[in-house]
C-alpha cells in the first residue's frame, strides 16, 4: 500500500509540475510523505530513503507554483 501510494505521489508530482496544478502537487506531496513515514516507521530504510529523496523537489514545486 505505501509503495503504491508513494509511487503514485511521485508520478503525480511530475504531472502537477507540467500542469501547474497546486492542488495536485499538494496531494502528491502528502502521498510521498505518507509513504516515507510508513517505510521509516516500519524499519524499511532503503524504501524510506527512496521516498525521502523526492520530497525536496515536491516542496520546491509547490513553493514555485504558489508564488505564481
Amino acid at each position: 500500500w505505501a509503495m503504491s501510494t508513494g509511487n503514485q505521489g511521485i508520478t503525480m508530482m511530475h504531472l502537477a509540475d507540467r500542469k501547474k496544478d497546486v492542488a495536485m502537487v499538494e496531494t502528491a506531496l502528502q502521498q510521498i510523505e505518507v509513504a516515507f513515514e510508513i517505510m521509516h516507521s516500519e524499519g524499511h530504510g532503503s524504501f524510506a530513503a527512496y521516498y525521502e529523496a523526492p520530497l525536496p523537489e515536491a516542496r520546491a514545486i509547490l513553493d514555485r507554483l504558489k508564488a505564481r
